[in-house]
């Protein structure tokens, strides 16, 4: 194979990556959103869910269109048809915030919670698809680094979203400047739509014959999954890796009431956020690459125990952005290691399937962080107990990960 084709398929999915997480920056899940849904009242727990509607909608669709996908013997053209629908809820959101947005306040509030939920479930149709096509076209020892060079993008458009988020909303403060967010975001996606479109698809599995009805594909799972080496595990350290979901949604609510900052310092807090992401997938990339994903994902749940322990001290704006850059640090070396590790622990034949169980068993982790964050929230008005309950779950999940051998020295690794 031409050597050209594997390193424009290399750059190609590095940067489509780049730019669509980096699209995503500006509406971040993790500082922006939540504000901008307790800036229009909404309550305690659509400021919780706003954080995991996106990973819940990419997480539901996965194991059931994962029977189609196994189908499949390319999986770009699939891809492309579908990412394209993916991408349009944030045009439409954009421009309803803009023309409609001060007037019907509720009608904006809703967009705001549908649009990420939305495009997450229609991206989790080809989420298993996708990573089929990453393995096929990304040796196993570089998945580490093109997955660390995707956010790495991200980061730097990252870090310029924090200054445009901070400049827009000072200029066009509500729902006007959330508008504009929205429709940058789609700009960035559609980027990335166009960059994804130079790949060219190699490795491609033969058609399977003799394939099972969509009941008897389902029956099956049970099977398979007791027949998968360490797949329990993994799917439990993913769970319990959640944990930080409790008290994430109102880091940035909490930072501003703290210190009484404006609304637009959620822009710098972005900023020092994908700091610390340029940093995590540095780090993550290479040590992925040399020696495995397992140890900088140990690294990374180190960092989160040190995020939630420094909420308890922390009262100057210094402060909150040493915890943002902490936490990016942590949330992108995690991405980064966990995406890998489970490459590498998924069997060749059922590579899809395997994605999509993991996706799909991370559902009732995302509603029960959410769920526990937001009854915290509500009894106790303060953002430590919930900070307590995510240092426990981070800590449980760097346990069972201690107990995982490194995934590329087991021979179902690929």
């Amino acid at each position: 194979m031409d050597r050209s084709i594997h390193l424009r398929n290399y750059l190609s999915v590095s940067i489509e990556g780049g730019l669509y997480i980096g699209g995503l920056a500006f509406l971040s899940a993790e500082t922006i959103l939540p504000k901008m849904v307790h800036s229009l009242g909404g309550p305690t727990w659509a400021i919780a869910l706003v954080a995991v509607l996106t990973p819940i909608g990419f997480s539901l669709p996965g194991i059931f269109a994962t029977h189609w996908i196994e189908k499949m013997r390319d999986m770009k053209p699939f891809i492309m048809i579908v990412g394209f629908f993916q991408r349009l809820p944030f045009l439409i959101a954009g421009l309803v915030l803009l023309f409609l947005g001060e007037t019907l306040p509720k009608i904006a509030l809703a967009v705001i919670l549908v649009t990420p939920f939305l495009s997450g479930l229609i991206g989790g149709i080809i989420h298993t698809a996708f990573f089929e096509l990453l393995v096929r076209i990304v040796p196993r020892d570089r998945r580490a680094s093109n997955l660390a060079i995707r956010f790495i993008i991200s980061g730097f458009i990252g870090i310029l979203a924090g200054i445009i988020v901070k400049l827009v909303l000072v200029q066009y403060p509500g729902t006007v400047g959330y508008g504009i967010l929205h429709l940058i975001t789609f700009g960035l996606m559609m980027l990335s739509f166009l960059i994804f479109s130079l790949i060219r698809e190699i490795n491609q599995s033969p058609p399977k014959k003799e394939l099972p009805d969509f009941g008897s594909y389902l029956k099956s799972l049970p099977l398979f999954l007791k027949s998968t080496p360490y797949l329990t595990r993994f799917i439990w350290i993913r769970a319990t890796g959640t944990g930080f979901l409790v008290m994430l949604p109102f880091l940035s609510i909490h930072m501003i009431e703290v210190t009484g900052s404006s609304e637009s310092t959620i822009g710098l807090l972005v900023v020092a956020q994908m700091v610390g992401a340029l940093f995590g997938n540095l780090v993550s990339g290479y040590l992925g690459d040399q020696y495995g994903s397992r140890l900088p994902l140990l690294i990374s749940k180190g960092c989160f125990l040190v995020v939630f322990l420094s909420i308890f001290v922390t009262e100057s704006v210094i402060g909150f952005y040493l915890i943002f850059f902490l936490f990016g640090f942590a949330f992108y070396a995690d991405s980064v290691s966990s995406n890998a590790i489970m490459t590498e622990l998924a069997p060749v034949s059922r590579r899809p399937a395997y994605t999509g169980i993991v996706g799909f068993s991370s559902v009732p982790a995302f509603l029960i962080a959410t769920a526990i964050g937001t009854l915290l929230m509500e009894t106790t008005h303060s953002i430590f107990p919930a900070c307590l309950v995510s240092f426990l779950s981070i800590g449980i999940s760097m346990v069972l990960l201690l107990r995982l051998p490194e995934p590329r020295n087991l021979e179902t690794s690929n």
